[in-house]
């Protein structure tokens, strides 16, 4: 959000005909790619992650997976490291190990067998 402030402190006013020009491109003509290499670039705090998305899936799965992917879900572990006061960080499906993104979707027994169920119906 600071790069976006300082982008907006930038502007210049001059006594002319105002016009549109996008910065982020040398002809000054908006493009949807240059806002995403923008993001990619500058906003995204993990190497490797971009905004790309699957058109043939919802966004809001397209969504999920880059919150997963980028360990920006609400787990208890998360919540914890963001100061919220956890009673406990054990995971309340299995209660074997911490409730983390990882946990839940990768090592988490009750999960697993759960996704094995939805996988064969």
């Amino acid at each position: 959000m600071e790069e976006v402030s300082n982008l907006i402190d930038s502007l210049e006013f001059v006594e002319d005909h105002d016009k549109w020009v996008w910065n982020l491109e040398r002809d000054g003509v908006f493009k949807v790619c240059s806002v995403r290499r923008f993001i990619d670039e500058g906003l995204c705090d993990m190497e490797g992650m971009h905004t790309r998305w699957v058109k043939l899936i919802p966004i809001k799965v397209n969504i999920f997976v880059w919150r997963l992917a980028s360990n920006k879900l609400p787990t208890r572990f998360n919540m914890s490291t963001k100061g919220f006061e956890i009673p406990s960080m054990v995971c309340p499906l299995c209660n074997e190990g911490v409730e983390s993104s990882e946990h839940l979707f990768f090592s988490c027994s009750v999960a697993s067998s759960i996704m094995a169920k939805v996988l064969l119906f």
